[in-house]
């Protein structure tokens, strides 16, 4: 079974949390920003706690700034996978764009849960 990473959120962002055993600390980065913000604690709620204020800091320093989010994304998947994704959306007459988009918004939507086994990292 996968481990899935721990997650915070608040105020519409997300950051991380992970562990350190050789530093005795809980840390973790906002996510999808363009710089990198990072908060640590020694507890969970301290970690909760950091992370909070990490993210009033950033929302109320730089109100609106934009996610590093930008649309485009590189993937490295299957060549089998390609090959099948591109044949679904041709029958579905859609670009691979387009379909994968779909494919995407499906699988993000809330109450998803996977139904396959996680794939491996590359």
């Amino acid at each position: 079974m996968t481990r899935r990473p721990a997650t915070l959120r608040h105020r519409g962002l997300i950051g991380t949390v992970d562990a350190s055993v050789r530093d005795g600390l809980l840390h973790g980065e906002i996510q999808g920003l363009r710089k990198a913000i990072r908060y640590s604690g020694t507890t969970v709620e301290e970690t909760r706690q950091a992370f909070i204020a990490a993210v009033n800091r950033h929302l109320d320093q730089a109100p609106g700034t934009p996610r590093a989010c930008s649309g485009h994304v590189n993937v490295r998947i299957n060549p089998d996978v390609h090959r099948l994704a591109v044949a679904r959306a041709a029958e579905a007459g859609m670009s691979l764009a387009a379909w994968t988009e779909l494919a995407l918004q499906a699988y993000c939507a809330p109450g998803h849960r996977p139904t396959t086994a996680a794939a491996k990292k590359r």
